[in-house]
C-alpha cells in the first residue's frame, strides 16, 4: 500500500490559522473555507499537532473542507471530546457541494447521541440519530463508509451506529471532505482524517439507468450506475410537429419540451451541448474498460397530453471526456447515432419500450465521464396536431448496459491519504 501525506498540520510555531495554512506538499486542491481553525496543541489538553477551533458563542458553524480529487471508498478522522459535554459539538462532511449543501455525521455528546444530517440549501435536516457513550478528553474515531451504491455506514471506532441511504453516490469525486465545529463554547479537535481511495474507480452495474436529475457540474441528466430510479416521465420532452415531411430530428434538451420549430432534416453530428442538457451523464468520473461485445439499450417513450398519431425514433450515442460539462468529449460509435428503437401511433397510456443492441470496438475510459446522447427522429408526420412525446425512466424503460463478459475495471493503485499528524 503506498502512503501519501496530504498534510501533518506540523508547524514551527503553533497555532496557525488554518485560512494561512500552507499544506506541507502544496497538494493541489487544499482549501480553506471560513473558520479559524488552528494548528498544535488543544488548549488544555496533552494531545499535540491536531487541528482545533476555540469556539465561543455565538461564532456559529465553521468549516474546512479539501478537495480530495479522487473517488473515495471511506473517510475517517478522530474527534475529540472536550472536558465536559457542553463543549463539543463537531462533525465529519462528506459530499460537500457548498457551505449551503452537504452531509455530516455529528457528535453531541451532551445528547448522549451521534447524528447524521444532511444540509439543502441552508436547511439542515436530522436524517438519523443513535446512543453512544463517551468519555471526557478522549478522541474517538469517526468514519463514513460507502460506494458503488446509494448507503453510507457511519462507524465510531469501528462500531456502526448508523446506515442510511443517502440516494446518490456517497462519496462523490466532484464533491468535498472535510470538518466542521457548531456554536459551542470550548475546543473542538481533529486529529488522523484519512481518505481510502475507491479499490476500482468504475461501474459496478449491471446498467446505467437514465435518471430526471441534473448530474453534478453540468446541465445534463443523470446515468446513474447500478440504482434504478421510480417509473415515471423524464421532463425531456419534444413537440412533434405535424406540419413536416419526416424524416427529421431534434436534440433532448433536460427540463425543456424542444419546440416543434427545432426539428432539422439532418441528424446532429456535434459534441455534448451542456448549455442544452442533451445527455445523460456518468455521476462520477470512471476508469473502467470493455471489450468489444453487445451494448444493451432499453428506452421508453410516451405522449402526454395527446397522442395516437405519432410514429418517432429514439436514437443515442455515446462520448467520454474529462470535462463535466462534455466540452472535450469524443465518441465512442463509428458512427453518429445508433437507434434504440422506432414508436408507431404513440400513445399516452402507457409508456412504449424498445430494446436494442450496438456492437461497438472496445471501449476504455481513463479517469472520464460517460456520456449518452439522445435524439429524436421523426418518422411519421401527425394527423392535423402538434402532439408531444416525453421519456420515460424506470428500472424496466429506461437503461444502458454494458457487455456483461469481456469488460470489467481497469483499478487505480489503492492507497491512503492522511490529512492530519499524530497526536
Amino acid at each position: 500500500m503506498t502512503q501519501r501525506y496530504l498534510d501533518t498540520f506540523t508547524e514551527s510555531s503553533p497555532p496557525v490559522a488554518a485560512t494561512s495554512h500552507t499544506p506541507d506538499l502544496n497538494f493541489a486542491g487544499y482549501t480553506a473555507v471560513s473558520g479559524t481553525f488552528n494548528v498544535g496543541t488543544i488548549p488544555g489538553s496533552s494531545h499535540g499537532n491536531c487541528l482545533f477551533l476555540q469556539t465561543t458563542s455565538g461564532t456559529g458553524n465553521n468549516l474546512l473542507v479539501y478537495d480530495p480529487g479522487v473517488l473515495l471508498q471511506a473517510f475517517s478522522v478522530r474527534m475529540w471530546r472536550g472536558f465536559t459535554t457542553s463543549q463539543v459539538d463537531e462533525a465529519l462532511v462528506f459530499n460537500y457541494l457548498d457551505a449551503n449543501n452537504f452531509w455530516w455525521f455529528r457528535f453531541i455528546p451532551a445528547s448522549g447521541k451521534v447524528y447524521l444530517f444532511r444540509r439543502v440549501s441552508g436547511t439542515d435536516t436530522e436524517m438519523a440519530n443513535a446512543a453512544i457513550t463517551s468519555a471526557t478528553d478522549t478522541f474517538y474515531e469517526f468514519r463514513v463508509d460507502g460506494i458503488g451504491t446509494d448507503t453510507v455506514t457511519c462507524k465510531v471506532d469501528g462500531i456502526t451506529y448508523i446506515t442510511y441511504s443517502v440516494g446518490t453516490r456517497p462519496l462523490k469525486s466532484e464533491r468535498w471532505i472535510g470538518f466542521w465545529t457548531g456554536d459551542h463554547f470550548g475546543d473542538n479537535g481533529f486529529d488522523d482524517a484519512k481518505g481510502w481511495l475507491a479499490a476500482s474507480t468504475g461501474f459496478t452495474g449491471p446498467s446505467f439507468y437514465l435518471v430526471g436529475e441534473i448530474a453534478p457540474g453540468s446541465q445534463f441528466f443523470t446515468l446513474r450506475d447500478a440504482t434504478a430510479p421510480s417509473d415515471g416521465i423524464i421532463q425531456a420532452g419534444w413537440q412533434t410537429p405535424n406540419t413536416l415531411s419526416p424524416t427529421k430530428y431534434c436534440l433532448m434538451a433536460a427540463n425543456l419540451i424542444q419546440a416543434s420549430g427545432n426539428f432539422v432534416s439532418t441528424e446532429p453530428s456535434s459534441a455534448p451541448d451542456n448549455s442544452l442538457g442533451d445527455c445523460f451523464r456518468s455521476e462520477d468520473k470512471l476508469t473502467v474498460s470493455w471489450s468489444s461485445a453487445n451494448w444493451a439499450s432499453v428506452l421508453s417513450a410516451i405522449a402526454q397530453a395527446a397522442g395516437g398519431s405519432q410514429d418517432v425514433s429514439l436514437r443515442y450515442q455515446l462520448w467520454k471526456g474529462s470535462a463535466a460539462d462534455g466540452s472535450d468529449a469524443t465518441t465512442l460509435f463509428s458512427s453518429t447515432f445508433q437507434d434504440a428503437g422506432s414508436f408507431v401511433n404513440l400513445a399516452t397510456g402507457s409508456p412504449a419500450t424498445q430494446s436494442a443492441n450496438v456492437l461497438p470496438s472496445a471501449i476504455s475510459l481513463s479517469d472520464e465521464y460517460l456520456f449518452m446522447q439522445i435524439v429524436l427522429r421523426l418518422d411519421g408526420s401527425g394527423s392535423g396536431a402538434t402532439n408531444d412525446a416525453f421519456l420515460y425512466g424506470g428500472s424496466s424503460y429506461a437503461k444502458l448496459t454494458p457487455p456483461a463478459s469481456g469488460g470489467g475495471f481497469v483499478p487505480p493503485p489503492y492507497y491512503q491519504q492522511i490529512i492530519g499528524g499524530v497526536a
